[in-house]
């Protein structure tokens, strides 16, 4: 990840510029996690919306079960996939996952962030 910090300052201020104080690799974790995290959490609610419908509607039999075991297999690839987009192993992406969830239960916001060339740059 430190790599991949380092690679988007050069591509935006060049190899002997600096980098401001907002746009510090902590800022840049958050803003990671942001990205990364952005559909996770949609297709979790709608996979639990699908299979608690499922339940309520059928009660527990294999329709429910196996409707959660699709959620469960479409998520895992929507993991995989923020994960190879960002070029960041499967393990560091389950780690951001995790803290953008702690993020959001304790409510703290990341930074602005604006998308120039495939590059985030943090706006405060």
């Amino acid at each position: 990840m430190k790599s991949s910090y380092v690679k988007a300052v050069h591509e935006v201020y060049g190899k002997g510029g600096k980098v401001a104080c907002d746009e510090t690799f902590e800022n840049y974790i958050l803003v990671l996690a942001d990205v990364v995290s952005s559909t996770v959490f949609i297709f979790t609610i709608l996979g639990i919306i699908n299979t608690g419908i499922l339940v309520y509607l059928h009660g527990l039999t294999r329709g429910p079960f196996a409707m959660f075991i699709i959620s469960m297999v479409i998520i895992i690839c929507v993991v995989m996939r923020n994960g190879s987009v960002r070029k960041i192993k499967l393990i560091t992406t389950i780690k951001l996952l995790n803290l953008r969830s702690k993020m959001f239960i304790f409510m703290i916001t990341p930074p602005w962030l604006i998308k120039i060339n495939k590059t985030f740059l943090l706006v405060i």
